[in-house]
């Protein structure tokens, strides 16, 4: 008997300290925890924001009015309302809930490589346009508690998304909710997982170039001579032309409106600027650079 109690005696510290490795194991796991979810926080901030600034882009309700890349190609996009929204070249390696919008015109995620559609609690999708007379709904993204990526459509109810690594990591946190971005001409098309979507820069405003071979960035005319193109405006409301050499005139007509003349001009590259302002007073400068030759 001696001889149990002896050994139940030498075993005590050992259950203890056992006990207290795991509560300091437990304790030091929901620290971690905390601290990354308040680490997350500012990122979820502007996270949420690129989805609202985006959703009122497509609806029209915010135009895209400037933007600036970086030597990392991510952009900078300023919109009319003031705000500022950064869309980075690629989402970070790691399975990681990337939001877009398919053909349907409704909100998706895709994890994992597999890309569902956002739906409330009554499995109704979210439309990120408006359809059939109902406004497009806004989802926000969060982390619960125990750290798994959920979202919310508008107030409702919150949901895990699904997944088996739909566990948020700090590292992987997505910088945006696009996977690239292309301009051209002056479109902006955004990437997601699954598609893309192509925003007019300034709500279309623009001013084109063209003759019968198509569309122009540049013409040629001789010296003491002209040449006459067509220059298509959208939602244009006014336009200045900057002082150069050349002589150039642009009327109303619907084709073959712009005249440049080279009368008293001097061989050599020209550019000419067009500055069009929308009827909000959105200015956009459209280049024609003009060679005059001998």
């Amino acid at each position: 008997m001696k001889k149990i109690l002896i050994l139940l005696i030498c075993l005590l510290p050992i259950i203890i300290f056992t006990a207290c490795d795991d509560k300091d194991d437990i304790r030091k796991d929901i620290d971690d925890l905390n601290a990354r979810l308040d680490a997350l926080e500012d990122d979820l901030v502007d996270l949420n924001t690129g989805i609202k600034s985006f959703q009122d882009a497509m609806k029209g309700l915010v135009l895209i009015t400037d933007y600036s890349m970086d030597e990392k190609g991510n952009y900078t996009l300023t919109l009319s309302d003031g705000k500022k929204l950064v869309i980075y070249s690629g989402q970070p390696a790691g399975e990681i809930p990337i939001l877009g919008v398919n053909d349907a015109g409704n909100w998706t995620y895709t994890l994992n490589g597999e890309t569902k559609e956002l739906t409330d609690k009554d499995g109704n999708p979210c439309p990120a346009v408006p359809v059939d007379g109902k406004d497009g709904k806004t989802p926000t993204i969060s982390i619960d508690s125990d750290g798994y990526w959920c979202y919310t459509i508008e107030g409702g109810e919150v949901q895990r998304i699904e997944g088996r690594y739909n566990i948020a990591n700090i590292e992987k946190i997505p910088g945006g909710i696009f996977s690239s971005v292309t301009v051209e001409g002056n479109n902006m098309t955004f990437g997601f997982a699954d598609g893309s979507t192509t925003i007019p820069l300034l709500g279309g405003l623009n001013l084109a170039f063209s003759n019968v071979s198509g569309e122009l960035t540049s013409v040629t005319v001789a010296k003491a001579s002209s040449i006459t193109i067509t220059a298509t405006s959208t939602n244009v409301d006014n336009i200045i032309i900057d002082q150069t050499p050349l002589k150039v005139n642009l009327t109303d007509a619907a084709s073959d409106n712009l005249t440049i003349s080279a009368k008293g001009v001097a061989a050599g590259e020209y550019t000419v600027y067009f500055q069009i302002f929308s009827k909000e007073g959105y200015r956009l400068i459209k280049p024609l650079k003009v060679t005059v030759s001998e």
